[in-house]
């Protein structure tokens, strides 16, 4: 499988922007705001899961590593596995998955299996930013809209630049006070077991 350039990856999440907007569009309103009320149930049950939920995803991806740097107003979470793979078939396509709801390449018995994992971040940020290989995108309030990042911030180009082609940036912006000393509390309770039940994290910092 080729890796796809910059402007590829540009085309593909513009298609798939398109045709998303057109999918909510059609969708008639009755069932949507049906899907939005579940998910919005699981996000307050399950409020800060989206740290487990970046933990595991790094860990599917094969990296030893993953850093949470929280900042004045967002986060950004960095892991070290290969970035994000496009595939011309759908169902291995891991931005194509993350771009669509109920759409997973994960194996059954992983978190996230259902295609509902990574919308777990939407309870912190409603503009998750995500950085892995040659694709810069966000993700809009509707969760399923990829928007392509054209000018990436000179911060986060300084860490893809050292990361050379590897793993992954997430950047969860927009954070209240509430959330980021909700996190932040979070972040210092992580069982020190935790590491044991994954396979391939040995640092979490």
């Amino acid at each position: 499988m080729e890796t796809m350039n910059r402007n590829e990856a540009k085309k593909m999440i513009e298609r798939l922007k398109k045709e998303n907007e057109q999918w909510l569009s059609a969708t008639k309103k009755a069932f949507m705001d049906g899907i939005f009320s579940i998910i919005e149930r699981v996000r307050v049950e399950k409020k800060k899961d989206f740290i487990l939920e970046l933990i595991q995803n790094a860990d599917d991806c094969d990296s030893s590593e993953i850093s949470f740097d929280l900042l004045r107003s967002k986060i950004i979470i960095q892991n070290n596995g290969h970035p994000f793979k496009s595939d011309p078939d759908p169902t291995k396509d891991e931005i194509f998955a993350i771009c669509k709801l109920g759409r997973t390449t994960k194996e059954s018995g992983k978190i996230g299996y259902m295609g509902f994992g990574f919308r777990a971040v939407f309870e912190v940020s409603k503009k998750p930013e995500i950085y892995s290989g040659n694709f810069s995108f966000y993700l809009d309030k509707d969760m399923i809209v990829p928007h392509w990042i054209d000018r990436i911030p000179r911060n986060i180009k300084t860490r893809l630049d050292k990361m050379k082609g590897k793993g992954s940036i997430f950047v969860l912006t927009g954070l209240s006070n509430e959330i980021r000393r909700d996190v932040e509390n979070a972040l210092e309770n992580l069982s020190p077991t935790l590491l044991l039940y994954l396979q391939h994290l040995k640092r979490i910092k």
